[in-house]
């Protein structure tokens, strides 16, 4: 009896390892897909991040007039009537 429940043990766990490596959902697999997991949490956390910073940038120019303006001047080069504007290269 006990030779017999030894043997069954030795073939579960020859099975399961056997599932382990071999199978179509191996630990390989599994690997890769945690890494991955983990990378496209990341992603997400970074993606969120910016999502903050541009919010809080659309309400700024929203509600902040003189900022709206800054943005406006530096990023399109507007100038006000009678202003000349200067540009050199870098």
């Amino acid at each position: 009896m006990k030779k017999i429940f030894i043997f069954l043990s030795l073939f579960i766990n020859l099975l399961l390892v056997y599932q382990l490596v071999f199978s179509e959902k191996n630990i390989f697999l599994y690997t890769k897909l945690k890494k991955e997991y983990n990378q496209l949490e990341d992603r997400e956390k970074k993606v969120e991040r910016e999502n903050i910073l541009l919010s809080r940038e659309i309400k700024r120019l929203r509600e902040d007039e003189k900022y709206l303006e800054l943005v406006i001047r530096k990023g399109l080069n507007y100038v006000k009537p009678g202003e000349v504007l200067y540009l050199f290269k870098d």
